[in-house]
């Protein structure tokens, strides 16, 4: 015989249960009766009902079948509802129970809904050798399961509370770990004293430093053939203004063209003076070359890692 405590069943559903392929049994308040020939499944219900209490799945049972396995059932007395799912996977052996729409593991199943059903053979009551269900008739019997329900309440508002704590604590962790991160980022930053236009530079003066010698080989000849040399661009332009100037005594039109060169011969003189400058700047110095590089690479780290 089959009895439930604390909420009545008023639904059972099954299917692909063992032999039972699609069922839908309602239970009228009160007393119900079941009745059959022996393997007509008066068993399975009772299989399906520990099923969803909590027990373990004999897979043989299964072995063979397919199709999922579904066993459901809902409890209601005076508005209160619980409604209990389990579903079975045979090809991977895996089950699922669910609690009011949520997720339920076996533990929970045989804590809260195994203490429904009671059990009785003709030579024992298998509910009342459980120790674990002593407690429930000492409520009930002392009046004290609404308290209980009320503690459970609590009970289970505390772990909602701690586990809002706990995520809340992470959080707070996580960010000061991010914190601490844009800290270091940010004096890292100071540290490297940057310059707008620093990258640039060091690129250039890189490799003005690596081609010294081929500078100033370029450049001596440059100065050779604009002032230094007899035949240089200066002494043609010289030459030439003098040659004019003598024509323009002969025709005035000559002498906005030699003005011109005067002009050109200045450029010139002006132009070999910077580079005479510039070439005397020029200083080929082994370890500035390596702290440019070095700090070329620094700085290029530095772009990689914040982008």
């Amino acid at each position: 015989m089959l009895g439930v405590s604390f909420l009545p069943l008023k639904e059972l559903f099954l299917k692909n249960f063992i032999l039972v392929r699609d069922a839908h049994i309602e239970f009228s308040p009160g007393f119900n009766v079941l009745t059959g020939e022996t393997g007509a499944g008066k068993s399975m219900l009772i299989s399906a009902l520990l099923f969803l209490g909590g027990a373990d799945v004999d897979w043989e049972v299964f072995s063979g079948q397919r199709d999922e396995a579904v066993v459901e059932a809902l409890f209601v007395r005076k508005g209160e509802v619980l409604r209990v799912k389990r579903t079975i996977n045979p090809e991977k052996r895996r089950t699922r129970a669910e609690i009011n729409g949520s997720y339920a593991t076996k533990s929970a199943l045989r804590e809260r809904i195994m203490p429904l059903f009671e059990i009785h053979g003709q030579h024992e009551n298998e509910l009342l050798l459980d120790p674990s269900t002593h407690l429930s008739f000492f409520d009930r019997a002392t009046g004290l399961s609404e308290l209980q329900r009320e503690v459970e309440s609590l009970f289970e508002r505390k772990v909602e509370l701690e586990s809002e704590l706990r995520k809340r604590r992470k959080d707070m962790e996580r960010l000061r770990q991010i914190r601490m991160l844009k800290e270091y980022q940010l004096e890292e930053l100071r540290r490297a004293e940057l310059r707008e236009g620093e990258v640039v530079e060091l690129e250039e003066a890189i490799e003005r430093l690596s081609h010294v010698e081929a500078l100033k080989e370029g450049i001596n000849r440059v100065l050779d053939l604009l002032y230094r040399d007899d035949h240089s661009a200066y002494n043609k332009a010289y030459v030439a203004c003098r040659i004019l100037e003598d024509l323009g005594r002969f025709d005035r039109t000559l002498r906005p063209i030699i003005e011109s060169l005067r002009g050109y011969g200045a450029a010139i003189e002006d132009s070999w003076r910077e580079l005479v400058a510039y070439e005397e700047r020029l200083e080929y110095d082994p370890e500035e070359l390596e702290n440019m590089r070095a700090r070329l690479s620094f700085l290029r780290e530095l772009e990689k890692k914040y982008g």
